[in-house]
């Protein structure tokens, strides 16, 4: 397979999100909030503590659930125009919605991880 014939194949638009999308997915993200708001929770992240999670926090989590807010709004506006997972149009979409998840969580946590990688760069670097 050629680059030309990658670069042509054709992407269904984009669902049109609306207000009752953007409603529907605050509520979820609202529910993530909650969620991590709750304590005890032997072994999960909460205000407390980081529970058997040595690499997250609860800021970090709270930035995490914020990223998917788009998203979100995008499932539901697929979700309410009727598309179904099993066609072939959802199927083709629903990897770049999901790559859109992973890009808004990168973005939204990058200011924590190019430290992190920096001091792990001096403290593990192979002699070159």
């Amino acid at each position: 397979m050629s680059p030309d014939s990658v670069l042509a194949i054709e992407r269904p638009a984009p669902p049109a999100v609306i207000g009752s999308d953007l409603m529907l997915a605050r509520a979820a993200v609202t529910a993530l909030h909650d969620e991590l708001q709750a304590y005890p929770k032997p072994g999960l992240v909460s205000p407390i503590d980081s529970g058997a999670h040595a690499d997250m926090d609860f800021a970090l989590m709270g930035r995490s659930a914020d990223s998917l807010l788009k998203p979100f709004a995008s499932l539901a506006a697929a979700g309410r125009e009727g598309r179904a997972f099993e066609h072939k149009s959802v199927a083709q979409r629903a990897p770049v919605i999901g790559m859109q998840v992973l890009q808004s969580i990168a973005q939204r946590v990058l200011v924590l991880a190019i430290p992190l990688c920096a001091v792990s760069q001096q403290r593990f670097s192979l002699p070159s």
